[in-house]
């Protein structure tokens, strides 16, 4: 006779709770539950199934429905303010990643029939990075972007495995030396460098843009004769030096003008002053006396 801790009524009650949750999950599928959330975002169930390893999308999805509706019960608030954090930094750089790689396809789509060979980047350093010693190639530039945009980033080791089996590296040794994760340090830089460069060329082609369409409107707003035809250059010349005398002129008749009205008001202004002093100065009539 076995030993019972529990009464019927508790071990049905056990029986039901434990088929209502997770018991196939351990801590460690937990871990990389978390971990994976933050990697890819919390609602990629395909790709968090796949770094867990041994649960299918369906029980990934089931499991994260509960957890973030029901983990804030399980944990104490500052370690459930922690989960959060973490999951959400990851969430953000998946977007910010989602952006870079979208502007290095646009970037690399500026190439689609250029010359393997030609250097795509202009105006922004890549040679020698993050590693000093690194040949600058722009072969390896171009193939790595692609395979980026290939596989998806972060996926350094498939994209190592298909770098190595370029027939264009195939005696580059220190470019096949490199690992899964200096690979995607390489990477990472030329997305960057990518996103940089098509900021840049977006602003040379708007700021050309903006000049052509000033230039245009300034010929359309250009003086013009009788006929309606743009002046050329020494009739414009001409119109601006007729323009400048007439101008002189009209400036010298207003100062003429302020100049007599000036000089009239001080006319003005003695004559009060005269008439002043000679009321002043007039003797005082004689009193008459008595006879």
């Amino acid at each position: 006779r076995s030993l019972s801790l529990l009464s019927a009524e508790d071990a049905t009650e056990k029986a039901r709770l434990v088929t209502e949750g997770f018991h196939d999950w351990n801590k460690a599928q937990f871990t990389v539950f978390l971990k994976a959330s933050a990697r890819h975002g919390r609602e990629q169930y395909d790709r968090i199934a796949a770094d867990i390893g041994n649960k299918s999308e369906g029980e990934v999805r089931a499991y994260a429905a509960a957890f973030w509706s029901r983990g804030r019960e399980f944990f104490d608030d500052k370690e459930w303010a922690k989960v959060e954090r973490a999951v959400a930094r990851g969430e953000r750089m998946v977007d910010e990643m989602a952006g870079l790689l979208e502007a290095a396809r646009r970037f690399m789509d500026m190439f689609r029939n250029a010359s393997p060979n030609e250097k795509i980047f202009k105006f922004t350093k890549t040679d020698g990075l993050p590693f000093p010693h690194l040949p600058s190639r722009a072969d390896e530039e171009r193939i790595l972007l692609e395979l980026v945009l290939e596989h998806g980033y972060g996926e350094w080791v498939k994209i190592r495995e298909e770098f190595r089996r370029r027939p264009e590296f195939q005696f580059d040794w220190f470019l096949r030396s490199l690992d899964a994760d200096a690979i995607g340090k390489r990477c990472d830089v030329l997305v960057r460098a990518a996103e940089k460069e098509l900021a840049e060329l977006e602003r040379r082609h708007n700021a050309y843009v903006d000049a052509a369409k000033a230039l245009a409107a300034a010929r359309q707003a250009a003086p013009r004769d009788a006929q309606g035809r743009p002046l050329s250059q020494p009739e414009r010349v001409a119109r601006v030096f007729e323009k400048m005398v007439e101008d002189h002129r009209k400036q010298s008749e207003i100062r003429e003008k302020q100049k007599a009205q000036k000089s009239e008001e001080a006319r003005k202004l003695r004559e009060i002053a005269q008439g002043g002093g000679r009321k002043r100065a007039s003797p005082t009539p004689p009193t008459p006396t008595a006879a």
